[in-house]
């Protein structure tokens, strides 16, 4: 390689840097450069919705504990395109009001059992038609993206954050011999990805 290629590649890798977009977790919250603009209650709602998916326990933390709602905001924010991040807001928009109706009761009074059933019934809507959630077709197509967005990207963040791959599945970096019939233990932490 001689140098004119190094400079050229060190110049691709400088500016690269420079205008990758900047993130900062401070205390008040997710702060992005990016498009997707929520209010601190859509932020508290996300995060919400987040621990409802996967609620912490005595024994292993849930989403709230790990701060997964950041995860899903600053996957949303920088790996979703401009119409994703739209539906996304738009199903966010779309959440209470429809929530409001279907429960009839405001979801600020809201238990986990009730989220639990409402998000089912958004989740199994789409199959069965909006005369579940009274809603018509664009929204509970909004509503829907918004919420299987929310509950994929949390079973991604909490499935590859430190405290899962050290704590729930422990990760071996290089895995050891074949073991083709092994007894678990009651209690014993097992990794089934190999």
């Amino acid at each position: 390689m001689d140098r004119r290629e190094l400079l050229k590649q060190l110049l691709v890798l400088t500016s690269g840097m420079i205008g990758a977009p900047s993130i900062s977790f401070s205390g008040t919250g997710l702060v992005t450069t990016g498009k997707l603009a929520l209010s601190e209650d859509a932020k508290r709602l996300v995060y919400k919705l987040c621990g409802i998916i996967i609620p912490s326990d005595g024994n292993v933390k849930g989403a709230d504990d790990l701060l997964i709602g950041d995860f899903v905001l600053l996957m949303v924010n920088d790996c979703r395109t401009p119409e994703d991040q739209e539906r996304f807001g738009r199903g966010l928009q779309t959440l209470l009001p429809t929530g409001r109706s279907f429960k009839s009761k405001d979801p600020s009074e809201f238990d986990n059992q009730d989220w639990n059933t409402y998000l089912t019934a958004v989740l199994t809507a789409k199959d069965q038609g909006t005369a579940k959630l009274g809603i018509d077709a664009q929204r509970l197509d909004d509503l829907y993206y918004f919420v299987n967005t929310v509950k994929q990207l949390t079973i991604q963040g909490f499935t590859t954050c430190k405290y899962f791959m050290t704590e729930i599945m422990p990760y071996e970096m290089f895995p050891g011999g074949f073991k083709g019939k092994v007894k678990i233990q009651p209690g014993e932490k097992v990794n089934i990805y190999g």
